[in-house]
């Protein structure tokens, strides 16, 4: 599980990383100022750090970077920041290369695909039920699959208490909470996955549930949509011409009042596991 180290001394900023990373399958612990850091920083490692770039007393969250550029060198460091980097002076150089979050942090920012790289299906439905206990659901859907494939996964989810739903997926649509699917390609350049949707349950499974785990092999990574013209070409002047799917992210839309909202036309988490 991917560790995340949140440093900020405003309790909210804290509370809202806490839910929707622990939602989204991250390990969380927090911290409200530098000591605090230091000495979490001491006892386990992170593969992330949120740092905020002041803290109070005169803290200063590039101590903190500097020091987990030392002892952790593999922690990747996200700082925040309320103010526009162009408005702050004392930027420098060595600086440059840091990526800020700038506040107020929008739940769109924290949540966004979540990649895992994994190399066996076994594995990649281990971790589908891990993640559908944890965020509380019970039904899960695997579309796609062979039938000794659904076996396995059928013993992993009764043994954690969950329910693997049969198809067809009509009478079940308003029951998925974790779509398990195999997608065609994907797109390096934007994030983008290619599913061929010509099958209604694959369409129900991932536009009704509210978290959608999708398996990627790693050979079907293209660059960019160029790369895909001739496979596109070949699938949409097949007869019948198929159903694809362009899938970039969580659901998410802002039509309704200008106001973001997520999870409108399809689920609230992604989560891609590149299969090596």
């Amino acid at each position: 599980m991917t560790k995340v180290l949140v440093v900020d001394d405003e309790e909210a900023i804290r509370f809202v990383f806490q839910r929707f990373l622990s939602d989204a399958g991250y390990e969380v612990s927090l911290a409200a100022h530098e000591n605090d850091a230091r000495k979490i920083l001491s006892a386990q490692e992170f593969d992330v750090a949120v740092v905020d770039r002041i803290l109070p007393g005169g803290e200063s969250g590039l101590e903190i970077l500097k020091a987990i550029r030392t002892s952790q060198p593999l922690c990747e460091v996200i700082m925040m920041s309320g103010m526009p980097l162009y408005q702050d002076s004392t930027e420098s150089t060595e600086e440059e290369s840091i990526e800020y979050l700038t506040k107020p942090v929008k739940k769109a920012e924290i949540v966004q695909a979540v990649v895992k790289n994994m190399s066996t299906l076994e594995d990649a439905f281990h971790y589908t039920v891990d993640l559908t206990r944890q965020q509380g659901g019970k039904r899960v859907a695997a579309i796609g699959f062979t039938t000794e494939a659904l076996q396995i996964l059928q013993v992993l989810c009764s043994t954690a208490g969950l329910n693997l739903l049969d198809p067809p997926l009509r009478s079940h649509a308003d029951e998925i909470h974790t779509a398990i699917t195999q997608v065609e390609w994907g797109i390096a350049e934007t994030g983008t996955l290619v599913l061929n949707a010509s099958s209604e349950d694959i369409r129900l499974a991932t536009m009704l549930a509210e978290t959608h785990v999708a398996l990627l092999p790693a050979s079907k990574i293209k660059p960019d949509t160029e790369a895909l013209q001739e496979d596109l070409d070949a699938i949409l002047k097949a007869e019948p011409p198929a159903y694809l799917t362009f899938i970039t992210g969580a659901s998410r839309t802002a039509d309704i009042e200008r106001v973001l909202a997520i999870g409108v036309h399809g689920p609230q988490e992604l989560h891609i596991i590149i299969m090596d």
